[in-house]
């Protein structure tokens, strides 16, 4: 398996994500890792900046906007990428605090639920500083 070059923001700056999770990497940062809708490629985004958990809409250092489709879950070539980023960034310790950003979920690993559609991203945008362990 191979890790592929990242479009540039002003190609692609909104990016759908399902079966996602919220990682907290040791060096404070949280981050998005899941599969992108579009070809169930993993994906780890850049350090998040905003969540909207009304609409499930998150932000990032880069700018990017990731929508969050279904419920949280496991993928395992978002894990690959996943390990990749820690070994490029050092990150030698991480935790999962995705129940921070979605406190109904109870993440399974066997979470394999298929999306029915893409959330929406019109609306009014009610945006907050990400949740941060107490």
């Amino acid at each position: 398996m191979s890790i592929g070059k990242v479009k540039p923001l002003t190609e692609e700056h909104d990016i759908v994500l399902i079966r996602w999770r919220v990682l907290r990497a040791d060096n404070g940062t949280d981050r998005l890792v899941g599969a992108r809708l579009d070809d169930f490629d993993g994906r780890v985004s850049s350090a998040l900046t905003e969540f909207d958990r009304e609409r499930m809409v998150a932000t990032t250092r880069s700018g990017r906007v990731y929508l969050l489709q279904g419920p949280p879950g496991y993928n395992a070539d978002a894990e690959y990428v996943w390990e990749f980023v820690c070994k490029r960034d050092g990150i030698k310790e991480f935790a999962d605090v995705t129940r921070e950003y979605y406190p109904a979920s109870d993440v399974d690993a066997n979470n394999v639920t298929e999306p029915s559609a893409a959330p929406s991203t019109t609306g009014t945008q009610h945006s907050s500083p990400i949740p941060k362990a107490q």
